[in-house]
């Protein structure tokens, strides 16, 4: 009888505890698919973000936020701030740019003009200011890179999130004043493949004055409808979810 008592309590205790397993196994997964949802996937926001990255995306590489160097961090700060050639932006403002959508604090410091190897922007003492240095000489202006993105898939892991994001590029032609043919792919724009554009944002005169009329490009004139996304490059983009921001951590050209 004791034989059996024993063996009656090892099974109690064996289905006790396999129901604390599968209640601790349903627990988590409730707690991670719970923890999931509170993450706020603004897809409009998201595309905001996104175009804050240009400036990088004309170096034609994938991106870590961890290998940018202070250089750079500033660089994003200047192509993002409105108005930044006449009042220049704090180093206050400067930082909390950078925290909120790099994860990073730019530090005090200077850029360097590749063409000519003087500084182009510094940091002023005075002013505890970003500034343009006007004892550049400069190279005339232009709006550089632009890109135009369609989101395709986002997935959302704990914090995490990563969209697919379908993506064109623009080349600037000077004598325009800004970007007008945009490519399906980023070396299409490098060679100005007139096979691989996409869109081409100009009326039929700019098209008739600048291009003598080309016929390839007026189909393709101011029709985004016509933007065969299937043919875009695929860029995948990683995000953590920082004080309900989306800080970016890397992207890469996956297709």
């Amino acid at each position: 009888m004791e034989k059996e008592n024993s063996k009656n309590i090892i099974i109690w205790i064996l289905a006790i505890a396999l129901v604390v397993a599968i209640g601790i196994i349903i627990w988590m997964g409730l707690s991670k698919k719970d923890k999931n949802e509170q993450v706020d996937v603004d897809e409009a926001k998201i595309e905001d973000v996104i175009k804050k990255f240009m400036y990088f995306e004309g170096r034609g590489k994938d991106i870590n936020v961890s290998d940018l160097t202070n250089e750079d961090l500033i660089l994003f700060v200047a192509r993002n701030t409105e108005g930044f050639y006449g009042t220049g932006v704090s180093l206050a403002d400067a930082q909390k740019m950078t925290e909120k959508y790099l994860g990073r604090k730019v530090e005090k410091g200077q850029t360097i003009c590749p063409e000519d190897k003087l500084p182009y922007f510094i940091y002023d003492e005075k002013t505890d200011k970003f500034i343009y240095n006007e004892d550049h000489p400069g190279h005339g202006g232009g709006f550089g890179l632009e890109t135009k993105n369609k989101i395709r898939d986002i997935k959302v892991k704990d914090d995490e999130i990563t969209v697919t994001v379908d993506k064109i590029f623009s080349t600037f032609i000077p004598d325009t004043g800004y970007n007008v043919l945009y490519y399906y792919d980023y070396e299409s724009m490098i060679k100005n493949d007139e096979d691989m554009i996409a869109y081409v944002d100009a009326t039929d005169e700019d098209i008739e004055e600048i291009f003598g009329g080309d016929e390839v490009l007026k189909n393709h004139n101011n029709n985004p409808d016509k933007i065969d996304y299937d043919k875009a490059s695929k860029y995948e983009y990683k995000f953590k979810i920082v004080d309900d921001n989306y800080v970016l951590v890397s992207y890469k050209h996956v297709k």
